[in-house]
This record gives structure tokens, sequence and C-alpha cells, in this order.
């Protein structure tokens, strides 16, 4: 039986932005909304693709106008769900089922996509992504026919970035972050200091103070890399 791994070999990064006329993200154009694409799954052959977005506006009104014109679009099949993560800052998640054919997400998956994050604004789709090498000059013609591209970069990867997080931590900073965390240590206000979290654990507030410090390092250093490529475009 002949196997293939990944390695970085074979792997690559892209980063594109495109206007794509036929989907729902057309509809941010002329309004303020803030589109970012948390989970996509394919069902190629029920053709349609199960997603969840957070979308974020500046209104409660333009957040009732966003979701009307997004239950209208062609693009979707069906909402399961709308729920609002916060509505003072009006952040909202949404849970639908979109079309297959002619998405950005099902040519990504038809080049063997093995990571995406999507930021949409003023109907452009800024996307990072990981896929074969051997995909990448087709990924980008098979692009071009949906929509325009704006912009489309190869560049080799370090998968440290993308997949480094739980075992990354140490196990004496997971817990330590995880009990601050449930107790209100990082809440606004804060309802738990180091003193008590001594208290609970038995731990001393100076190693404390390194635990919470070298875990929470990690995680905002993963956080960025894994982001960077949208979060750098979006200024250009």
């Amino acid at each position: 039986m002949n196997t293939h791994s990944l390695s970085e070999e074979n792997i690559i990064r892209v980063n594109f932005k495109m206007n794509h006329e036929n989907c729902w993200t057309n509809i941010t154009e002329n309004m303020p909304v803030k589109v970012h694409t948390l989970a996509h799954n394919v069902y190629r052959d029920r053709g349609y693709i199960f997603g969840s977005i957070e979308v974020k506006a500046p209104t409660a009104n333009i957040i009732h106008e966003f979701l009307h014109k997004f239950k209208n679009s062609n693009a979707i099949k069906e909402i399961y769900n709308i729920l609002p993560i916060n509505v003072n800052k009006k952040i909202y998640q949404i849970f639908f089922k979109e079309k297959y054919d002619g998405m950005i997400s099902s040519i990504l998956y038809e080049n063997g996509v093995i990571y995406q994050n999507d930021y949409i604004e003023n109907n452009v789709e800024t996307v990072n992504a990981l896929i074969r090498n051997q995909s990448a000059k087709d990924l980008k013609s098979e692009l071009s026919k949906i929509g325009e591209i704006k912009k489309f970069t190869l560049s080799e990867i370090n998968y440290h970035e993308y997949y480094s997080d739980f075992f990354e931590l140490t196990e004496q900073e997971r817990t330590i972050i995880y009990t601050a965390f449930m107790n209100g240590y990082y809440s606004m206000p804060r309802r738990l200091y180091l003193k008590d979290l001594e208290k609970m654990t038995g731990i001393s507030k100076s190693a404390l103070e390194e635990y919470i410090r070298k875990g929470t390092e990690k995680i905002i250093h993963n956080w960025i890399n894994s982001n960077i490529p949208i979060l750098y475009s979006k200024d250009r």
C-alpha cells in the first residue's frame, strides 16, 4: 500500500482577496458589517456546505438588515440558528447551509484544503488557507472563474504556526489558566486575584504569575500566527 504523508514540501500557504458576485458576501458591499468565518463543513455529495460565521455591525438596525439579506440570498439554502454573542457590541453568530457549486469553499475543498480562514468586508473576501502545493496553479485559475481576484500570493509555511496550541502549554500552564479563567481572573472587572488563586491551588503567587504569563503568551502567539495573513492584508 502506498501512503502519502503531509510535509512542508507538499503543503503551501495561499492568501488571496477577491470579489465573488454570485455569493451572499456581496451584500456587504454597501453595508458596514464585518464577517469572519468560523467553520466550514463540506458535503459535496449532498450539494451543500454547512457553515458558521460571526458578524459585527455598528448598529442593531444594520445587523437586522444584513440578516434579512443573508436569509434571502440565493446562495443560502437554510438558516439553522442566529445567536447573539455580544448584543452590546452587535456581534452575532449564524449557523447556515449554503450551496456547494461555485463557492470559494468548494473550490478550496476540491484542491485539498487542510486549513481555511476567511474575512469579509465591503464585498471583498480575504482568505488564508493551506493547500496541496501541486494544486496552487489550478486554484487561481478556478477562482478566477467565479469572481475577480484582487490579490493572490503563495508562500512556504511553518506547521508550528497553525497546529500548536494544546500541547504547546505545559500541563501546569493549562491547569492554572483554565482555573484562573473559570473563576474570573480574566473578567472585567476582575473577580479573582493571584492571592485567591494561591489559596485555591497551593502554588505561590510568583509561580502562578509565571505560569499565566508564559501560557498566555503562547496562546496569543499562536492566534497571531494563524491570523496574521488576514490581519496584515486588512490594512492594505
